[in-house]
């Protein structure tokens, strides 16, 4: 929750700045009614004070403001208004950690830059040019502007990326992209400028119960938001987007299923980190947008891979994931597998799964009792015998039931082409069998002992766990 109260720190002080300074033709005014009694709504503890807030009165006409960011750092911020005249507040937090540097490892860390409408309608401003001074060279080194709403802060926020600089000399000189920024009544906006590898990158806040989208002005097919219970370390963080063969690409990472786009997490700042979920058994839920694919979607994290399938939750889907850190986690890859599949052939050894290739054969709508039964499942194509997550565990429910899994030796070799006839394994009993390292296309041979409905659970545990239950109808007689 720091960031979320630094941010409402800074916004109540430009809120209560009334009178500031200002240059280049701005003009400083009290506050607008009603401003003080927002700020006195706010209530910020244990954050640092703002640097420095002013009000400048802004038209049609660019007018130059500028603002001290800390002790020598200074921001110089060019706009004007694409409506009416009004006021906008201007103002710095300080730095949220002092002794994380920028990329040369000697600069300190830029505070953000703080823009608050005080007015109860919405303001359209156009930003021309900012740029800050630093008491350092930043001569050649290339940094981002990401600008979100702060205050209040939203349910899902949207970073919008400003631009990208290249350093001269002490100086940062921004001419956004994106120059049209609308404050909606009474809200503050956080401009964050932070040193980048890439301008690929958009900053995002980490804010505890906030959906901070990480695919924000990315060309993906989908949207991904991460929404953490809680929050510890550095309290920005940075993500760049790319489909799965762009970018620097997922070359060394195990992969499940077909990646559909991925997300690069990196640190705000050089030797941070940021821990997503605290407590013991937090969850950190990330959220898909309504464009998921209709085969079971999910979100894998590389490192020690992790692998969290999504449910449907509303428009999109949910992700749930345990707690985790960047950098020891860098890539959040958005990945479908294929259905589970499961069928009884109507004449044993064709293919009622339609699979690599094969034609799909028909499906038997019962069985008969004293008779084998080749039970046909199909998995993802990616899965194979090779994979070291686990493989599939066959459980037949009831305590008497009317089919059972076959553990005899005298399993069929005759099966449909592409698919494995795996023996039981050790241990297995005709109630439970667990088939390590098998897929994707597997025959499981069970017994028909007696009429009745047939009920097989098929859990797949192949990094992500999946439970399907079959029901088989055996009949009375032949």
């Amino acid at each position: 929750m720091f960031l979320r109260t630094l941010f409402l720190t800074a916004s109540a002080a430009v809120a209560a700045a009334g009178l500031g300074a200002c240059s280049g033709g701005g003009g400083s005014s009290p506050a607008p009614a009603g401003v003080a009694a927002q700020a006195d709504s706010i209530q910020a503890t244990n954050a640092p004070a703002a640097a420095q807030s002013v009000d400048v009165r802004i038209g049609a006409s660019p007018v130059t403001t500028t603002v001290s960011l800390a002790a020598q750092l200074t921001g110089s911020v060019t706009l004007h208004t694409l409506d009416s005249p009004a006021t906008i507040g201007i103002a710095s937090a300080r730095a949220a950690a002092a002794g994380n540097t920028m990329g040369n490892g000697t600069c300190p860390p830029i505070p953000p830059i703080v823009l608050f409408n005080p007015a109860a309608h919405p303001v359209t401003v156009a930003i021309d040019r900012f740029s800050v001074k630093v008491p350092c060279s930043v001569d050649g080194l290339l940094f981002g502007a990401s600008a979100y709403q702060s205050n209040p802060v939203p349910q899902t926020l949207v970073s919008t990326k400003l631009g990208d600089a290249t350093g001269a000399g002490h100086t940062i000189t921004f001419t956004p992209t994106v120059t049209q920024l609308t404050f909606p009544a009474k809200t503050a906006l956080t401009i964050s400028v932070l040193p980048e590898t890439s301008t690929s990158f958009t900053q995002l806040p980490a804010i505890a119960g906030t959906a901070s989208v990480l695919t924000s002005n990315a060309a993906v097919p989908n949207s991904l938001a991460l929404d953490p219970p809680n929050v510890a370390g550095g309290t920005v963080f940075q993500s760049a987007c790319f489909l799965p063969n762009a970018g620097p690409g997922l070359a060394g990472i195990h992969l499940l299923g077909t990646p559909s786009f991925y997300c690069v997490l990196a640190p705000g700042q050089t030797g941070s980190s940021t821990t997503f979920g605290t407590n013991a058994g937090d969850v950190v839920n990330f959220i898909l947008g309504p464009n998921a694919q209709p085969d079971s979607s999910f979100v894998g994290l590389d490192g020690p891979p992790i692998y969290v399938p999504c449910t449907p939750a509303g428009s999109g889907q949910t992700c749930s994931a345990p707690a985790f850190t960047i950098p020891t986690y860098t890539k959040a890859i958005v990945s479908n597998i294929t259905d589970i599949a499961v069928c009884v052939p109507a004449k044993p050894n064709t293919d009622c799964n339609g699979v690599a290739g094969n034609p799909k054969a028909p499906s038997a709508p019962s069985v008969p009792p004293g008779n084998q039964v080749q039970l046909l499942f199909r998995d993802d194509a990616t899965y194979n015998a090779a994979n070291t997550f686990g493989g599939v565990t066959l459980q037949i429910d009831g305590t008497w039931p009317p089919c059972t899994i076959d553990v005899g030796s005298d399993n069929d070799s005759d099966v449909p082409p592409g698919y494995t006839d795996p023996a039981p394994p050790a241990g297995a009993t005709p109630l439970l069998a667990d088939f390590q390292g098998v897929g994707p296309y597997v025959e499981f041979d069970l017994r028909a002992q007696a009429a009745g409905t047939c009920s097989v659970r098929l859990t797949e545990d192949t990094g992500l766990k999946r439970t399907f239950v079959f029901t088989i109808p055996v009949r009375s007689n032949w």
